[in-house]
């Protein structure tokens, strides 16, 4: 049988279509032709449309009244053992609970890089008694989301499901800690996943900048530079993760429960499951002062790429500081949103991209400026002045009130969404408490944007915007950007003076041959299919912009990682080597500033080049 498609005719203007059409001054008609009679295309009758016309349609909505923040009220307290409890009660029926534990991949060996997060991401592929297959069957037969994580800083288990099922999701995630299966098998197919990653993220713009981003920003030998690698994946080995595991015990752990449940159903739950869990877990503080590498443009060759990923960095405040309100505001005002300075000059005036990004990212103990995009590759060296430009154009061309409001509103109206569902409070609690900061500090940092002055946004400015000795990172087409590349440094763009040519791990390698004239730009116009389309991508090696890693943001856990909705505070990021998991608690968003993992990862401009490759990962971390 010939079987035709309906066909939808319009006869007026398309645009009228959804529309309301007096609004638009519509006037024709819509003929919707149907054909139901095989070939007989005689049998089709045309059938006109009239637009609905009543009056109200002429209008547009008009807005509802702005959202309230209602900060609840959280109930902490300490089990038998030595765990610290978070408890945040919620009125759905649900449970979101993440187990944290004070030791990330920046506390393992650098010749063993990608042991943590390797580790963690074996832990919930199985019990002793129940294979990768029967332990997901498990979870599913009780509604429940269960997983394991690690990131820079942290690392830890998380479980999802029904307040009902509260004591089975406690029971499972005890045996997957006491009786985990550590099969060897396993443990080779997430290691053979993982170098799979590397070598995406080598391969690409935005993975390649964000592992050589990482290494230099934080600079040689320091625990947060360390990158994987194939050679350090190939010496994991099962008694390290036996080892990882033994070293998850209670004493210094912090539990973040969020739902339907109180704390005599917590005590009750792991009392029955884990009544012999004991032990103080191993805590080890990154506070160590990075030592960013400057004085050069590192330059990455991706031979034939389309597009150029741009890193510019340097060392900012901390997260906790007393002006970070002002610093916030200061940074989204530079490039922290579609109408920041950034983005209006690289992609709207200009067109070289889809979209550009900086601002501040902070770890837990430190806090640095990265700035950056993804630009079609003949406007790598425009673009690149470009981001020059709008810094050093904070400081000569101070923010205006109507930046200010327009950044107070935005920061002030998007608060109360934060506490608006159970897993975005989970979040929003996890990272409060990374960064050391009371948990009714949303109520008293809404009064100070409230009174937020011009004087204090440019202190911040003066303060932390430094346009001088930055380090940049270029991965692009040597071949067509490296004549304009070495002619900015000679300039001294970011206080260069000369290129050094790197591979995607960050080591020296001999200086591409290429024909030594300049390629010109040619006009606008931005990259064929990449980017975000409107433009939202994160710069390079960051997270967002007020997110410590993820600016504001960790980087993104370098292993499964949390879920969208599980156990990470926000802005942890994306672990290194998973993507999100099907299954993770509704808990924390991307860390603020902790490094995307070591292999995949969205050029700048898109999104966040992240160091690592996403493989299964679990979810984001923490946010500000």
């Amino acid at each position: 049988m010939n079987l035709k498609p309906r066909l939808l005719h319009l006869t007026s203007g398309l645009a009228c279509v959804g529309i309301a059409a007096t609004a638009l001054g519509c006037a024709g008609s819509v003929t919707v032709v149907t054909n139901n009679a095989g070939d007989d295309a005689s049998a089709s009758t045309p059938t006109a449309v009239v637009w609905p016309d009543e009056a109200f349609r002429a209008n547009q909505p008009e807005p509802g009244p702005d959202p309230v923040l209602k900060v609840p009220a959280a109930q902490s307290f300490t089990l038998d053992n030595g765990l610290k409890v978070v408890l945040v009660p919620h009125t759905l029926p649900v449970f979101s609970m993440s187990l944290e534990f004070p030791m990330g991949t920046a506390h393992e060996s650098a010749k063993k890089a990608g042991t943590m997060s390797l580790c963690m991401d074996l832990l919930d592929e199985g019990t002793k008694s129940k294979d990768k297959v029967a332990f997901e069957i498990a979870q599913a037969d009780a509604g429940l989301s269960l997983g394991s994580y690690a990131s820079r800083e942290e690392s830890g288990v998380f479980v999802r499901g029904l307040s009902e099922e509260l004591n089975r999701g406690v029971a499972l995630v005890a045996e997957m800690m006491t009786e985990p299966g550590l099969r060897g098998e396993d443990l080779d197919r997430l290691k053979s996943d993982r170098k799979a990653s590397l070598m995406q993220a080598r391969a690409s713009g935005g993975g390649a900048a964000g592992r050589v981003m990482r290494s230099r920003m934080w600079g040689p030998g320091h625990p947060m530079a360390t990158l994987s690698t194939d050679k350090s994946i190939d010496k994991v080995k099962l008694s390290d993760c036996k080892n990882v595991v033994k070293q998850l015990k209670p004493s210094g752990a912090t539990l973040f429960v969020t739902g339907q449940v109180d704390e005599a159903q917590v005590r009750a739950a792991f009392a029955a499951s884990l009544p012999n869990w004991k032990g103080k877990a191993q805590a080890k503080r990154m506070d160590k002062a990075a030592k960013p590498v400057t004085g050069s443009i590192f330059v990455i060759d991706i031979p034939g790429a389309a597009q150029s990923s741009i890193n510019v960095g340097f060392a900012g405040p901390v997260r906790n500081a007393d002006d970070f309100e002002a610093t916030n505001v200061a940074s989204k005002v530079y490039g922290g949103g579609f109408t920041s300075r950034l983005n209006m000059n690289i992609r709207e005036d200009k067109g070289y991209a889809y979209g550009a990004r900086g601002g501040f990212s902070y770890t837990k103990y430190t806090g640095s400026f990265r700035a950056g995009s993804s630009v079609a590759t003949q406007h790598t060296a425009a673009a690149l002045r470009e981001i020059e430009k709008e810094l050093k154009g904070m400081m000569s061309n101070p923010v205006s009130s109507d930046e200010l409001e327009r950044e107070r509103a935005a920061l002030m109206l998007s608060m109360p969404a934060s506490y608006a569902t159970a897993s975005g409070i989970l979040r929003r609690f996890q990272s409060l408490a990374f960064y050391g900061l009371a948990f009714d500090y949303d109520a008293k940092a809404l009064e100070r944007i409230k009174d937020l002055e011009l004087a204090s946004v440019q202190e911040s400015v003066k303060a932390y915007m430094r346009p001088g000795a930055a380090t940049v990172v270029v991965a692009g087409d040597v071949a067509t950007i490296g004549p304009s590349i070495e002619a900015l440094a000679k300039e001294g763009i970011f206080g260069a003076s000369k290129v050094t040519y790197v591979d995607a791990d960050g080591k020296k390698v001999q200086k591409p041959k290429y024909d030594k004239k300049p390629v010109k730009p040619e006009g606008k116009g931005k990259p064929e299919g990449k980017g975000k389309p409107e433009g939202k991508g994160k710069p390079a090696g960051k997270g967002k912009p007020e997110g410590k890693g993820k600016p504001e943001g960790k980087g993104k856990p370098e292993g499964k990682g949390k879920p969208a909705d599980a156990g990470k505070p926000e802005g942890k990021g994306k672990p290194e080597g998973k993507g999100k998991p099907a299954g993770k608690p509704e808990g924390k968003g991307k860390p603020e500033g902790k490094g995307k993992p070591e292999g995949k990862g969205k050029p700048a401009g898109k999104g966040k080049p992240a160091d690592a490759g996403k493989g299964k990962g679990k979810g984001k971390g923490k946010g500000n």
